[in-house]
């Protein structure tokens, strides 16, 4: 774990069967469950877990609720419903505070 937080590359089989990019190690980390019996997603939403930092390929952009996400960056074109998911994954507003500040918004970064 670096001082910064801890990474991590969520990617879907279908992305890396497509790819042809070796992305085993990635895979296997998502499906591990660490000492107290949770896999990353679970760990990514706790937000006094170290995970801070997520790279996302074709997974959770929609249907995926973690109030506490504040910033996206997007590297592809995305339109419909897809985009409105995935603004709507940073644009929550939670009690939850961010360096002692309430988040109250979410930032996109095309």
């Amino acid at each position: 774990m670096s001082k910064y937080g801890n990474q991590s590359i969520v990617v879907s089989g279908y992305y890396m069967a497509a790819s042809g990019l070796n992305i085993k190690l990635h895979r296997e980390r998502m499906n591990r469950l660490d000492k107290h019996g949770h896999d990353i997603e679970f760990n990514f939403k706790d937000p006094e877990h170290p995970l801070q930092l997520v790279f996302v390929c074709a997974m959770w952009l929609t249907g995926f609720d973690a109030p506490t996400v504040s910033t996206l960056y997007l590297d592809k074109p995305m339109q419909g419903h897809t985009l409105m998911q995935t603004i709507a994954r940073a644009n929550r507003v939670t009690s939850h505070e961010i360096n002692s500040v309430a988040k109250r918004n979410g930032e996109i970064v095309d």
